[in-house]
């Protein structure tokens, strides 16, 4: 029997922190508990060959 899985799960970041998302992964970037704040985003993208 396949389990259900959670619609999300939350990942709370402290300033120094960063996370990685895979291609195809859902993120929602910039939802913060104190609603909307500055936020630094860069994408790095590495071919897969180099994993």
């Amino acid at each position: 029997m396949r389990k259900s899985l959670p619609r999300f799960t939350r990942i709370l970041l402290r300033p120094g922190d960063f996370s990685i998302f895979w291609p195809g992964e859902v993120h929602r970037p910039n939802c913060h508990l104190k609603g909307s704040v500055h936020l630094v985003k860069q994408v790095v993208k590495i071919h897969r060959d180099l994993f």
